[in-house]
């Protein structure tokens, strides 16, 4: 009888886990018609999202640059991101950076164009939130007086 006593709690956890763990799908559709119309998958890539930042690496002060990223997801460009910052501040004090929004160009292409007032060395990073994904390559950038 004690045996019993041990083994029925058990044999009910082992049920409950078991219950549990069936993640099946169960919307009525099957595995197959979770893609979209064109056999894409509406669930999104597995591949990484991939920025390619573009700029200069050496600007004079008071120039107006352009800064641009070009966002891919293997070989398809992200006309469609979320969400594209350019957060850009001077060496050693990030905690004064600003955040700049933007443009969507087209075809993956997303640009800001801004102007450094100052000389010295700074940073530009790009915070590109696409399909469930995030990434901010950073690029550095050197401010040389102007003549």
């Amino acid at each position: 009888m004690k045996k019993f006593k041990l083994f029925l709690p058990m044999f009910v956890l082992m049920l409950v886990l078991a219950a549990c763990g069936d993640q099946g799908n169960h919307d009525g559709h099957s595995e197959d018609e979770s893609h979209g119309e064109h056999g894409e998958d509406m669930g999104g890539s597995m591949e990484a999202l991939e920025v390619k930042l573009d700029g200069p690496e050496e600007v004079k002060q008071g120039d107006s640059v352009t800064f641009k990223a070009m966002v891919t997801q293997g070989e398809e460009h992200v006309a469609d991101a979320d969400e594209v910052m350019f957060e850009i501040w001077k060496e050693g004090a990030k905690d004064e950076s600003k955040m700049i929004e933007a443009s969507n160009e087209g075809g993956g292409m997303y640009s800001i164009e801004t102007t450094f007032d100052e000389e010295g060395t700074f940073f530009v990073q790009s915070h590109v939130t696409a399909r469930s994904m995030h990434t901010m390559p950073k690029q550095q950038v050197t401010v040389t007086k102007s003549e």
